[in-house]
């Protein structure tokens, strides 16, 4: 499908208008779905260090097949993805199909690209992107039957780079806003969580009782929308709170 300048102008326009980073990466699908990229990860690029929950903090929004990015995160599938490996040396957007196996990795590549076909994940479109402040990110696009035309390609360049742009800057705002709800004492209980310290071991760090532990990351929890002590960790991580 050819669009036009109105077209992506358009999209440019709803997406400036979003509230949310999930909701500009919404938008987006509604385009790409046209040439049957319908899911999606966005992010920026973990350390090779980088335990799960600081790996899954780089991940901003994701669109896959359910349980395909459990196992990928499960199995640290970011450091071996032949996709992920490219987009560290790329500037331009290119097919998954085109990203080489590397020697070494080769076996290990080859399973990840097979697990991901078991999920509905045959190809992709992957977009390279550097950040205001240097650091690399992508959109990865998917789908079980993607037809993305040469022409269609900078179009999406184009379009995922200003998401990017508008998710950084959603991002920012909410970060803003939820370290401002933490207090001190909330923040820090959630950095010794985040390590896998027991309430216990929090309020002898911290110099309080327990049960004043457990309170600050209930509270913690709740300001964050957060179910539980796993989720607002998570989502500490996610909002940029501990790192």
């Amino acid at each position: 499908m050819m669009r036009t300048f109105a077209d992506t102008y358009d999209l440019i326009e709803r997406v400036t208008d979003c509230t949310t980073p999930e909701e500009v990466f919404e938008q987006l699908l509604r385009v790409t779905g046209e040439f049957g990229l319908t899911n999606l990860i966005a992010g920026t690029m973990p350390s090779p260090r980088a335990t799960r929950a600081k790996t899954r903090q780089h991940l901003w929004v994701q669109k896959h097949p359910a349980g395909w990015m459990e196992r990928y995160l499960e199995q640290r599938y970011v450091f071996d993805d032949p996709v992920i490996r490219r987009i560290h040396g790329e500037i331009s957007p290119f097919l998954w199909r085109d990203a080489p196996l590397q020697i070494g990795v080769e076996t290990r590549q080859k399973q990840i690209l097979g697990e991901a076909r078991e999920f509905g994940l045959n190809d992709g479109l992957a977009v390279p992107i550097v950040l205001t402040d240097g650091t690399l990110g992508s959109v990865s696009f998917g789908g079980g039957n993607i037809e993305v035309p040469s022409h269609a390609v900078g179009e999406l360049n184009l379009i995922a780079i200003y998401a990017m742009g508008r998710a950084v800057q959603l991002r920012s705002e909410l970060e803003r806003g939820a370290r401002a709800q933490l207090t001190a004492r909330e923040i820090e209980a959630l950095r010794w969580a985040a390590e896998g310290k027991t309430f216990v071991e929090i309020g002898d760090l911290l110099g309080i009782s327990d049960r004043t532990a457990e309170h600050h990351l209930k509270s913690a929890a709740v300001k964050l929308g957060a179910h539980n002590r796993a989720h607002a960790i998570a989502e500490a991580f996610r909002a940029g709170i501990i790192h």
